[in-house]
């Protein structure tokens, strides 16, 4: 198979886990390699192929010296669209980390301080803190490791544990559509779902979280200043009334009943209608 385009996370700091959610680096290079390998030799494949390289882009070059400096791991996972996705896991197949493997394979390569995932129980997922009063999200993310199992209420516990002057009593939650891009957040967070049952598990329906998922988190308190241009690109909403063949609109009764003469026998009309 051939893993094509493997690409670094841009701006990543190993240092604090922060991330400032843009794209990718350019494309680093490519591999043939046989499915049955394990991710972890294919990890090692890519650091050997890019230690002969040599990178014209300033991007590149960093992202090479940092890589192959053996201080930080090395993570590699899917690729989709904008985003990084599922963590391949170093102890899987190629075929066993992407069942439905198919050629021309992109990859996100990360480095990171160390794994935090070790199972496909665990999620890596993406929290940013929203902004109300400025309507936007804050510049960067955070990632982190929960079990699929964990429940909306254990994440709000995490979340609230590692943000200062944001208790939990006061912490909301929500999830953008995963097609949601970094400038679609101000227009998307008009219609996001902040009151989420603390019971509800984040890897089961209706959430569904999966590797690179974002999520935001807010502080109910702070008062929402929603700009103007957002709000006129909310569509606007049409209302619309639903009749019947056998809906008379009002209108058209107190026409007929206008008309009718005023000494008309009611048990005489009844008689000629029938």
């Amino acid at each position: 198979r051939r893993v094509h385009g493997a690409a670094a996370g841009a701006g990543a700091d190993p240092a604090d886990g922060k991330l400032d959610a843009k794209q990718f680096t350019p494309f680093v290079c490519d591999l043939v390699v046989d499915e049955t390998r394990r991710i972890d030799e294919i990890t090692a494949a890519f650091l050997a192929k890019l230690a002969g390289l040599a990178p014209t882009k300033a991007s590149v070059a960093s992202f090479r010296e940092l890589a192959l400096s053996g201080s930080l791991h090395v993570r590699l996972r899917e690729r989709v669209a904008n985003r990084a996705g599922k963590v391949l896991l170093g102890s899987q197949t190629l075929l066993e980390a992407v069942p439905q493997l198919k050629d021309r394979l992109d990859v996100a390569v990360q480095l990171i301080t160390a794994e935090t995932k070790t199972s496909d129980s665990q999620l890596v997922i993406r929290v940013q803190r929203w902004l109300p009063s400025l309507w936007a999200a804050e510049p960067t993310q955070t990632e982190l490791t929960v079990e699929k199992t964990a429940s909306i209420g254990e994440l709000r516990q995490i979340l609230a544990s590692s943000t200062p002057g944001l208790p939990l009593e006061r912490l909301r939650v929500s999830k953008p559509l995963l097609s949601t891009r970094r400038e679609e957040l101000p227009d998307a967070a008009l219609d996001l779902q902040w009151s989420v049952p603390d019971a509800l598990l984040v890897g089961e329906s209706p959430w569904c979280l999966r590797d690179g998922t974002l999520v935001l988190f807010k502080d109910d308190a702070e008062p929402a200043n929603i700009p103007t241009d957002v709000l006129a690109r909310r569509p606007k909403e049409t209302g619309i009334r639903i009749t019947t063949r056998y809906d008379t609109p009002l209108e058209t009764d107190a026409a007929q009943a206008d008309a009718k003469p005023a000494d008309s026998n009611p048990t005489e009309d009844k008689e000629r209608d029938a």
